[in-house]
């Protein structure tokens, strides 16, 4: 696409307001030079808020302080927060990020966040119990005025194999008993967003949008994927990365019922050499990748 193609494809963005924009960004919990990029390139972007989607602490000698302060001192804040499984203690992460639990939900303008940890295998049916009241609600609710317009669900461990690193029985109980739910609700469900493999890619899981935002701290190759991961609920690649620091970006249209994510790759140290390589539009559970988003 032309420089002047892009430059009228964002101009008309900018026409229609949004109501939110908000970083997703997975796997940053270490404090190098990579992350320090992607806090620079969020700057750049006017970034205000951020998703973390887990393990946001890595090194266990050092404090949440110790590598977030950086981002909260330049006025980033992290409004939805899931658990990984890196962590000092699903405590000491609640109260230094200020969860309500473990697991909660969340409306910021028009979205819904359901935020879930896939970490603990402990409370799996508390949790599926509180997921199935959340969706049901939702539902229920659906085009209500006043209501939430979109609805994103976040959990740090993806319900598929994606990589050679990691395979989803790491985590068998908690989608077992999630999986299910997630198809039941699907037409409540706008996307799904996790980390865990440290990659930046775009996936169709059953019909549903699941994005994986990973490539802070380090990043590995994305395979392409279409497998079933249980008989009848498939998995298949959209759009894989080139390994490189990455990190995405929700933007919300409710007046239109449309919802962009999109993932920036970032080239100089500085951040202002980061560019969005791939756009996906998520409208009616429908998906549409956008012109830039070239293997």
């Amino acid at each position: 696409m032309s420089k002047i193609a892009l430059l009228v494809t964002f101009l008309l963005s900018a026409s229609i307001a949004n109501a939110l924009t908000i970083g997703l960004l997975g796997d940053a919990g270490k404090k190098n030079e990579s992350t320090q990029q992607v806090l620079r390139s969020m700057l750049q972007a006017e970034i205000k808020n951020v998703a973390l989607l887990g393990d946001n602490l890595y090194d266990l000698n050092l404090s949440y302080k110790d590598v977030w302060e950086d981002w909260f001192t330049q006025g980033i804040q992290f409004p939805v927060v899931a658990i990984g499984n890196h962590n000092i203690s699903y405590q000491a992460e609640r109260d230094y990020f200020h969860m309500p639990d473990e697991f909660y939900s969340k409306t910021i303008e028009d979205v819904r966040f359901i935020v879930l940890n896939s970490d603990n295998q402990n409370n799996v049916l508390v949790q599926r119990d509180f997921f199935m009241k959340e969706m049901a609600q939702a539902r229920k609710l659906k085009n209500t005025p006043g209501a939430p317009t979109f609805t994103f669900v976040i959990f740090h461990h993806p319900p598929a194999t994606l990589s050679a690193r990691h395979n989803w029985t790491e985590k068998k109980a908690f989608h077992d008993a999630l999986r299910p739910l997630l198809l039941e609700y699907r037409d409540v469900i706008d996307g799904i967003f996790v980390g865990h493999d440290h990659m930046a890619a775009f996936y169709r899981f059953a019909d549903l949008p699941l994005v994986v935002s990973g490539a802070a701290f380090e990043f590995f190759p994305a395979n392409q994927v279409q497998s079933d991961v249980v008989p009848g609920v498939a998995i298949k690649s959209l759009w894989t990365y080139k390994p490189k620091a990455h990190w995405a970006r929700l933007e919300t249209f409710p007046d239109k019922h449309e919802a962009y994510v999109h993932f920036i790759s970032i080239d100089g140290k500085d951040g202002k050499d980061s560019k969005v390589v791939c756009s996906v539009l998520l409208k009616s559970r429908q998906i549409a990748l956008q012109a830039n988003c070239q293997q």
